[in-house]
């Protein structure tokens, strides 16, 4: 029997989040049954405890252990229902009215396939920054921590990449480009594989600042000392997989070079936490190359 259809799906990732956060987002989205559009919240619960909460059109997949992303969303896509997909963060803020608005501009506009809707910090700060796929510098610029400037977008625009934090697709266009690819590691560039591969279809994503998520726990590149290994090991991958196995050699090469010399400044500053992070992400990096 032929699944029924509803208008919007809403894919939530939930691990290590505050419950009390996820529960208030949770109750925030139980406002589109005022409204007259069919939705359905699927919750991909990767945590150790069991989330059996009471809201309507919301239903739970308690995996018990965490899959990663591309796993989970996957396994929210193949049985939503909706026409519309919005793959959501379980840590951001939302309101109703900017779902909709953003629900309403991709129906109307036929030629658009997806869209990102505005991530922005409790105090307001834009988080949403980058919004074309990586070269090979932007290893470089994520390794030292150096936070490129962005001109801000202040109208809807196309782009090659929203931050998969809060992404709009429909159905149809999802599917023609394909499942997450499950190959990546627990965190990273999954997202940013989808969209290399939406470039390569044609398919045309845009950028959408009027409706805007907060997100609660995002950290920007500054703030954070070391990305996770996870990280690098999937920027690899991507690169093999996008660009050939030269260039992810030379991006392999480049990481390691980098890894090495940042290990060298950390031992003269007796910094033991970040040695043993560079120490686990030069061992690891080089096995993920041949993966």
């Amino acid at each position: 029997m032929e699944k029924e259809k509803v208008n919007l799906s809403i894919i939530i990732l939930f691990f290590k989040e505050k419950e009390n956060q996820f529960i208030n987002l949770l109750k925030s989205l139980e406002g589109l049954s005022n409204f007259s559009i069919s939705y359905e919240i699927i919750v991909i619960n990767n945590s150790s405890k069991n989330l059996n909460l009471n809201f309507k059109n919301t239903f739970f997949i308690n995996n018990n252990k965490n899959l990663g992303v591309a796993t989970s969303r996957n396994q929210g896509a193949l049985i939503s229902k909706g026409e519309v997909l919005l793959f959501l963060d379980a840590d951001v803020i939302v309101l109703i009215e900017d779902v909709l608005r953003a629900y309403n501009y991709l129906i109307k506009n036929k030629n658009i396939d997806g869209l990102g809707l505005e991530s922005v910090s409790l105090d307001g700060k834009v988080l949403s920054k980058f919004f074309k796929l990586p070269s090979f510098w932007f290893i470089f610029f994520e390794i030292f921590c150096i936070e490129k400037k962005y001109k801000r977008i202040i109208e809807p625009k196309r782009v090659e990449f929203v931050p998969g934090g809060a992404f709009m697709v429909k159905r149809f266009s999802f599917f023609k480009v394909g499942l997450f690819d499950e190959k990546f590691s627990l965190y990273g560039w999954e997202d940013t594989d989808w969209f290399k591969r939406a470039k390569k279809l044609n398919l045309v994503i845009f950028y959408y600042p009027y409706s805007k998520i907060i997100h609660l726990m995002h950290t920007s590149s500054k703030a954070a000392s070391l990305r996770s290994v996870d990280f690098y090991f999937s920027s690899i991958y991507y690169y093999k997989k996008h660009f050939g196995k030269i260039l992810a050699f030379f991006v392999l090469l480049f990481i390691l070079f980098f890894s090495f010399l940042r290990l060298i400044i950390n031992i003269f500053k007796k910094d033991k936490e970040k040695n043993k992070q560079l120490l686990r992400l030069i061992k690891g990096i080089i096995f993920s190359y041949i993966r």
